[in-house]
């Protein structure tokens, strides 16, 4: 149960580290970052093969429900508590999702 806890506080703080960096750059830019260290962070390894992550002019996102949200939560807290996991990775993830970063981060 503390890691459902220690997970929720950890996305809590990230969202207001993302909230503060969209005050200070704004939305478009800090979501490219996001998304672009989701892509080379999911590519580990591969960097050399990838020349750039470009974006199109448009950023929009569909709306995310309470009930999605919760559904990850849950998911979330539910796949750390698998005893493989707890023994391979210690502390639960301390990162939200890029879509909920992203669905937050876009309402600012």
């Amino acid at each position: 149960m503390y890691a459902v806890a220690f997970m929720i506080s950890s996305w809590v703080n990230e969202h207001e580290a993302d909230s503060y960096a969209v005050k200070m750059v704004g939305f478009k830019p800090k979501a490219q970052a996001l998304v672009k260290l989701h892509i080379y962070s999911s590519l580990k390894g591969c960097e050399n093969v990838i020349s750039a992550v470009e974006f199109s002019d448009s950023f929009e996102l569909g709306k995310l429900s309470y009930l999605q949200v919760l559904k990850v939560i849950i998911w979330r807290a539910f796949k750390y508590m698998h005893p493989q996991t707890i023994l391979n990775q210690p502390l639960p993830e301390t990162h939200p999702p890029l879509r909920l970063r992203l669905e937050k981060i876009e309402s600012i």
